[in-house]
């Protein structure tokens, strides 16, 4: 088993997993219901971050791979990608509380979530090489990570067992389960290239850089729609502020989660003198961010079209959970990308571009921290309409204009990497 093998996505995926299950059994021992919004919210977005991850990882491996091994990995491939794919869908039937009621659908997601999963333990099963190994993880990881009809038998078994014992069980088959797959990965990898691979870190700064240009139109048409909706009183201006709400969340899912690809793929480009750590870290506080907002996008929508009831008694928590910190986050995630960079800038004696990534970077920090101040603290307290409009225009040029900054500062990034001459993309055949 070689754990510095593993890809660098993988490593992550599986990491990230267990500090998940030790979360989780910690909080569920501590009995701390009253963060109950916050701790779920952030293990959603924990999760979608591994979901993703896992996906990244498992390409990685499947492309170092030859043969047999390289089918297993691709078969690992799809089941976290189903894992991704299954995690979207199920957003989308949370939009509408009476799919939620519907006993044969969620009978049938629960069959395809228990296939997503047994799929990549068979997968890294196979590009072991190794039959014993594979037959005995495989068995260790069914009995973890049941199929539906035996988990359910489980768990009313354990129903008159007292709740400790049953989050210690629950915990131990979640560990099994995250080890088998450690223990597997370690046995698959067969170590990544070191060849690097410049034309990877371009096209991951170039996706940054497309990921900001999103950000500045949900920057500029979310808060104008908001405004006009505001100005208005008909029933089209409510129409507008609704559409304005429930899109402010989609664009800004799909901007972080692009953000973090392009971070991702800088980090697992193997550039000399790039920073692996600060684009990895980037990437995974971005998905952190961005799986929250996709936790978060069903309860809105229902409200906000008046869908039932169930979502609208957990609004105000959910929406307010992180409402401070999952901006600041963001905001590190990007300035985490611009030290990369002007890191990679310093050392490469890049002058222009470290002026750049040194004075955009302190600029963003100061004009995305002044619109999270203002949406939070200073536009609560306003007194009249006019004021309140005049900060919300404060906050829209603040974060335009920072926002645009780190959009052509990523796109600095790729020019610069793409002029320095490099060896060919290796490829295994």
């Amino acid at each position: 088993m070689n754990w510095r093998a593993i890809p660098l996505a993988l490593k992550c995926a599986l990491i990230l997993q267990l500090v998940e299950i030790a979360g989780g059994l910690t909080y569920e021992l501590a009995e701390t219901y009253k963060q109950a919004p916050r701790f779920f919210l952030a293990e959603e977005g924990l999760t979608f971050a591994i979901m993703v991850l896992g996906t990244i990882g498992t390409l990685d491996l499947a492309r170092t791979q030859t043969g047999t091994a390289r089918t297993g990995a691709w078969i690992a491939f799809a089941g976290f990608l189903g894992g991704l794919v299954l995690s979207f869908a199920w957003t989308v039937i949370e939009c509408k509380e009476s799919w939620l009621l519907h006993e044969t659908l969620l009978h049938v997601l629960s069959y395809i979530y228990f296939a997503t999963r047994l799929a990549g333990i068979v997968g890294l099963a196979i590009a072991t090489r190794r039959l014993g190994l594979a037959l005995a993880g495989i068995v260790v990881g069914l009995a973890c990570a049941p199929p539906p009809f035996i988990d359910n038998h489980l768990f009313e078994a354990l129903r008159d067992s007292g709740r400790i014992t049953r989050e210690l069980v629950h915990g131990a088959m979640q560990l099994g389960h995250a080890g088998v797959l450690l223990v597997f990965a370690g046995f698959a990898a067969r170590g990544e290239m070191d060849t690097p691979e410049p034309r990877r870190a371009v096209w991951g700064f170039r996706m940054a850089s497309k990921a900001m240009w999103i950000r500045v139109f949900a920057t500029c048409a979310v808060p104008l729609l908001m405004l006009f909706a505001m100005m208005g009183r008909s029933e089209g201006a409510a129409k507008m502020l609704q559409f304005a709400m429930v899109a402010a969340i989609a664009v800004g899912l799909w901007s972080m989660t692009q953000f973090a690809v392009g971070a991702l793929a800088v980090a697992r480009s193997r550039v000399a003198e790039m920073g692996r750590l600060s684009f990895l870290f980037a990437g995974v506080g971005s998905l952190w961010c961005a799986g929250v907002s996709l936790s978060q996008f069903p309860k809105l929508f229902r409200v906000v079209y008046g869908d039932g009831e169930l979502g609208r008694s957990y609004l105000t928590e959910d929406l307010e959970a992180w409402s401070v910190v999952g901006p600041i986050v963001a905001v590190a995630a990007i300035a985490l990308v611009v030290g990369g960079i002007a890191g990679f800038a310093g050392r490469r004696l890049q002058n222009e571009l470290h002026t750049q990534a040194s004075s955009k970077g302190v600029a963003f920090v100061i004009l995305m921290f002044a619109t999270i101040a203002i949406q939070q603290w200073v536009l609560p307290e306003a007194t009249s309409a006019g004021s309140a409009m005049f900060l919300l225009l404060c906050a829209l040029i603040a974060g335009l204009v920072g926002t645009v900054m780190m959009a052509n500062l990523c796109a600095l990034a790729a020019d610069s990497v793409e002029r320095e001459p490099g060896l060919p993309t290796a490829t295994v055949i």
